[in-house]
């Protein structure tokens, strides 16, 4: 449990970190727990279906039928996220029907979900890099982020309990 009393916190703002605890739905309700009533949460989560996790899945499984080692996918796309030398066991992706059922316990509105992050360096190994730092490159990048990112933006308030 957070060390912060209930219903006490305006903001709860967590990025690119709660798909790398054991249970993030536990975590969800910690976010939960602490926000006032009207407070806002906004919580960015990992994409299922984007280039970068889809790539680094097939990556993954290639590695694993031709070596005899088995490659967590895991290990393409958070080589640089290791700590102490260890891989976060842990990380996790969702899609939206996923997101929808962890929030949909939670008595809040306004939730909305939108999607950014898209590179062309992580959707097409060592050819994207290059096309990412073109004009042409940055200007499609932007339309295929809210379908494509490999990030997950969820907002949402907790509601105020009329009793």
């Amino acid at each position: 449990l957070l060390p912060i009393g209930d219903d006490s916190i305006d903001i709860a703002y967590s990025h690119g970190v709660l798909h790398h605890t054991p249970e993030t739905q536990i975590a969800l309700d910690e976010i939960y727990r602490v926000l006032k009533p009207a407070g806002l949460g906004v919580i960015a989560l990992y994409s299922t279906w984007s280039p970068t996790f889809l790539v680094a899945r097939a990556i993954g499984t290639m590695k694993s039928i031709f070596t005899d080692k088995y490659n967590e996918w895991y290990e393409e796309g958070e080589q640089a996220w290791k700590t102490g030398g260890e891989l976060n066991p842990w990380t996790k992706t969702y899609s939206l029907r996923e997101l929808k059922n962890l929030f949909s316990i939670y008595d809040i509105s306004e939730l909305k979900f939108r999607k950014n992050g898209f590179s062309w360096g992580n959707a097409i190994p060592k050819l994207g890099k290059h096309i990412e730092n073109t004009d042409l490159g940055k200007k499609i990048a932007g339309v295929l982020d809210p379908s494509l990112g490999a990030m997950w933006i969820i907002t949402f308030k907790k509601n105020i309990s009329t009793f």
